[in-house]
């Protein structure tokens, strides 16, 4: 059964005349629960691989290249919580990953690597699942943000005297990125030592969106290939804020945002409407037109980041369209 399905779970039926049986079974159960929570998702081919075959351990199985949602979530200012919490780190990022796992688990995606502040997810459509892959993870992600805002350990352990006179008003804070592309999915190290994960330019991508959000000052960042894959429903929830090259990727993509709180005087989607004339503008090189409709942005919503980031792009150029400007510009951090 766990050859066929390494990621099935084993019920493990104990009877009278046949104990050593079930002593068996139930390890192998507990061996077949560490393997799943150890290689996850994208290690079942290669726990298939050594269960159905005899002879001795062999963890280097080829990849298989795969069409999947990726999604990247750090958690920030890790540096500075992990000096000033100490031990109690580890329960900081372990809240936030359980809150993370969670949400992405029982929305159809697949928790893969754990790096201290950073994690990876992934949405693989397999053709059984009823939910769109994309819908999935972008409600994973605005889920896991508002458990994390009202997670009561963790407002307990952000409230760490040191680390509240080194960042005063200090809360958890998170940074999404989403993308979807192919990869291959498969072992990475040696025989010592393997992680079972996914590599491609898509990957990469995906940290780098999660990065911008610095930038943006926003909480979640998508791509325009992410956001067309959204079914119509979810797709209103996005709105368009730029378009950019990053590091590793010479072709622009078009960044999106959610929010999740909106104006006092308007809703979302009236707002959505003004914020797009304003970005159409800029992109078109029509700097002018486009502060002016970012300032009435404001105005309606002085919380508002991402109009504030490009406005200070703007600014650094003395709102001057630049002569090289193609629509597009580089975000030259990673």
């Amino acid at each position: 059964t766990l050859a066929e399905n390494p990621l099935a779970s084993v019920e493990v039926q104990r009877r009278r005349s046949s104990h050593e049986t079930g002593v068996i079974q139930e390890a192998m159960a507990k061996i077949s629960g560490l393997l799943q929570i150890g290689f996850g998702e994208a290690g079942a081919k290669i726990i298939a691989h050594n269960l159905a075959q005899e002879g001795e351990l062999n963890p280097m199985v080829p990849g298989q290249r795969i069409e999947a949602v990726y999604g990247f979530c750090d958690v920030r200012n890790f540096t500075d919580a992990t000096e000033c919490l100490q031990e109690d780190v580890m329960l900081f990022v372990n809240s936030v990953a359980d809150i993370l796992h969670r949400s992405v688990a029982e929305n159809g995606g697949s928790p893969n690597k754990n790096i201290g502040d950073a994690f990876l997810l992934v949405w693989k459509e397999d053709g059984t699942s009823i939910e769109n892959p994309a819908d999935g993870a972008l409600r994973a992600f605005t889920r896991t943000i508002q458990e994390v805002r009202e997670c009561e350990t963790l407002q307990n352990l952000t409230q760490n005297p040191e680390l509240q006179q080194r960042l005063p008003g200090f809360e958890t804070q998170l940074g999404f990125g989403l993308h979807v592309g192919w990869s291959i999915e498969g072992a990475i190290g040696s025989n010592q030592k393997i992680d079972a994960s996914y590599l491609s330019p898509h990957v990469n991508i995906t940290s780098r969106l999660e990065s911008a959000t610095k930038q943006y000052k926003a909480d979640i960042l998508m791509s325009g290939e992410f956001v067309e894959s959204l079914s119509p429903e979810m797709r209103p929830s996005c709105r368009k804020i730029d378009i950019v090259t990053v590091k590793g990727s010479e072709n622009p993509i078009t960044l999106y945002t959610t929010d999740l709180e909106e104006p006092e005087e308007f809703t979302l989607l009236e707002y959505y409407d003004t914020f797009e004339i304003a970005v159409d503008h800029y992109l078109e090189g029509e700097w002018d037109e486009a502060i002016e409709n970012l300032t009435i942005c404001l105005d309606a919503w002085p919380s508002d980041h991402v109009a504030e980031a490009l406005l200070a792009f703007m600014a650094e150029h003395d709102n001057a369209v630049p002569e090289d400007w193609v629509g597009y510009r580089s975000l030259d951090s990673k």
